[in-house]
């Protein structure tokens, strides 16, 4: 098997992911004997439609856990480390790629932060994978170490413990990525569990090392990004906290008070030839990976907020021969505008989540603020 865990400088991102793709849809074929498709579009119906409770509870079935192994963990490995890809370039994650990381991956299941992480960065200094049960972590480390180094092997460590009860992490060592992905919604979805979420956040963030990053995913559906969207704005109020990304420095999200509206990002990839076949035959279209996420770090000094640093939040809308897209600032959300029949388009190859600067734009485009557009 090719070995996707050797040095990044040789191959690009995608290459890796195309690599964990192939080699994560054969070693779940070696899992089980059932039909590997049909138990992805089984698992699929368990996550969408009948909603587990946590990823333990689909893991004690064998051909869902292969399921997982094969698809769903290489997509969502893959979504994360293109994000961190999009925020190293946005200037994000200050000196990441010259070090090797300690990494702490909470609700890791499969190990999915840690393989990101990897992923993006190359080799780890050391990585915690915590998760309420210890199952599907052995199997996304069963997975991994044999494309690991024999010394960054030995750095992975796994622990139980209940993320409801922050105290039952409480490492006492500084990490410098702390990545908590599809783990919040597992919570609830109510204001009333706005408390147990934000005390496991404070909690976490205290581990981070000087200069460290947390990074929260979550899916990019409705109710998540908008469960992300009121926590973010919780803590906005922190004074331990620092909000990097998505916001650019707004104090409250503008988009929380349309029930409608909800913020979430998109990524471009080069679809895996095994993600495409699997795509193909049960009818999902992953061609673009969405997501929900926030980046934060402890309190930090940070420079003044450029006024021209925006973020797209919506998709193309077309109407009388105009694109509209929303557009997120330190000051407000505007709407930018722009006549279809205009030669070269600015605003339609625009891709949601995407940080744009004011300078870019031209008289062909026109800024309007959102109540008055």
């Amino acid at each position: 098997m090719t070995n996707f865990s050797q040095s990044h400088k040789p191959s690009t991102l995608e290459d890796r992911i195309e690599q964990l793709f192939t080699n994560s849809y054969r070693h779940a074929e070696r899992l089980h004997r059932s039909d590997l498709i049909g138990d992805i579009e089984k698992l699929w119906r368990v996550l969408t439609l009948e909603r587990a409770d946590s990823i333990a509870s689909y893991f004690k079935n064998a051909g869902l856990r292969r399921a997982y192994m094969g698809y769903y963990m290489p997509l969502y490995a893959a979504k994360i480390a293109l994000l961190l890809q999009r925020l190293a370039k946005e200037g994000s994650l200050p000196d990441f790629i010259e070090k090797p990381l300690r990494v702490l991956d909470l609700g890791s299941g499969p190990l999915v932060g840690v393989l990101a992480s990897r992923l993006a960065f190359g080799p780890l200094k050391r990585a915690i994978a915590v998760d309420r049960e210890i199952g599907p972590m052995r199997s996304g480390y069963e997975f991994l170490k044999p494309f690991l180094e024999e010394d960054e092997a030995q750095q992975i460590f796994l622990r139980r413990g209940n993320l409801g009860v922050p105290q039952s992490f409480d490492f006492q060592e500084p990490f410098d990525l702390v990545i908590l992905s599809h783990v919040l919604n597992e919570f609830g979805s109510s204001s009333r569990f706005l408390p147990k979420k934000m005390s496991l956040i404070l909690s976490a963030i205290k581990m981070l090392s000087d200069g460290g990053r947390m990074l929260i995913v979550e899916p990019g559906n409705r109710v998540c990004s908008r469960d992300l969207m009121a926590l973010r704005d919780a803590l906005f109020e922190e004074t331990s906290v620092s909000i990097l990304a998505p916001c650019t420095g707004i104090d409250q999200c503008p988009l929380l008070k349309n029930s409608t509206d909800w913020c979430h990002g998109e990524l471009n990839w080069r679809r895996p030839a095994v993600c495409a076949k699997v795509d193909q035959i049960i009818g999902f279209d992953k061609s673009m990976l969405k997501y929900s996420y926030l980046l934060l770090s402890k309190k930090e000094q940070r420079p003044e907020n450029d006024v021209e640093n925006w973020r797209v939040v919506s998709g193309n809308m077309f109407h009388e021969g105009v694109v509209r897209r929303y557009v997120c600032t330190p000051c407000e959300l505007l709407t930018l505008s722009q006549k279809e029949s205009t030669t070269r388009s600015v605003l339609t190859p625009l891709v949601r989540g995407e940080l744009i600067t004011s300078s870019r734009f031209d008289e062909r485009i026109q800024v309007l603020n959102e109540k008055a557009k």
